[in-house]
């Protein structure tokens, strides 16, 4: 794997894992371990210090990962079979800690959890059941490919304009902070801020157009008629973009998450 370019960190927690439990099984069973029925050609008893040590820093960086998120109030989980890299990591707590300094509240015990989705654009979700935030392992892991991925949808006007990948986790944040507040349809909130802001009384197609220019499109196509996206991905742009639009700061007040 190394001689190919690949990452090795989940191999080498495979590694960890299996011998972990052959000790466990050796010592409940008195049997003897047989190194040659183990052997590997090519593979010495240095790759296995390597693969091991290798595992040991992983597991350090989820404890000092799960040490901060719980310090700033939140409960974890999944984040075991983290195989990502530390930089992403950092950016969540960042973010997460932020969040809680400004909304106490609605941060306290919520789940963050490290789940699987297999739709590889699926950054996270927020499930209204539990309260829970939600990251796809499919999707995120190495923070320079979600910056550039992310920047592509800014390009593309499907993400808020001025943000940044770090919009992902307080777009997820904002979904947690107008369910704990209520919840419910979005769409004549955003049609009073489209008539103060001069666009005059519209139909569908012409609030998602302007929608999808005073935000972004995301927030237009998605979860229609209700809208859902269009608060966090205006929370989004509030909180990660250094010059939030007009439609944005408008809408926030409109909801009551802004004063």
């Amino acid at each position: 794997m190394e001689a190919a370019g690949q990452d090795t960190s989940e191999a080498a927690a495979k590694i960890s894992y299996w011998n972990k439990r052959q000790d466990d099984f050796l010592q409940q069973t008195g049997f003897k371990r047989q190194q040659s029925r183990e052997e590997i050609a090519g593979f010495t008893w240095k790759d296995q210090k390597a693969a091991s040590e290798q595992e040991k820093t992983r597991l350090d960086m989820i404890a000092s990962f799960r040490a901060k998120m719980s310090a700033a109030g939140y409960k974890t989980e999944g984040f075991d079979t983290y195989y990502g890299d530390q930089e992403t990591l950092d950016h969540m707590v960042g973010a997460f800690e932020r969040m809680s300094n400004l909304y106490p509240d609605e941060a306290k015990d919520v789940w963050i959890r490290w789940a699987y989705d297999k739709d590889v654009t699926k950054y996270g979700w927020y499930d209204p059941a539990d309260g829970s935030i939600g990251f796809n392992q499919n999707a995120m892991g190495n923070w320079e490919d979600i910056r550039s991925q992310y920047a592509d949808l800014v390009k593309k006007l499907e993400s808020p304009k001025g943000t940044d990948a770090d919009a992902i986790f307080y777009h997820e944040f904002g979904h947690r902070v107008w369910y704990a507040r209520g919840g419910g349809s979005l769409k004549k909130s955003i049609d009073r801020v489209l008539f103060d802001m001069g666009f005059g009384r519209v139909r569908t197609n012409y609030r998602d157009e302007l929608l999808g220019q005073e935000l972004c499109t995301y927030a237009a196509e998605r979860t229609r008629p209700s809208y859902q996206e269009a608060v966090a991905e205006a929370f989004a742009e509030w909180y990660n973009s250094t010059n939030p639009r007009r439609f944005c700061e408008t809408f926030l007040k409109e909801v009551g998450i802004i004063s």
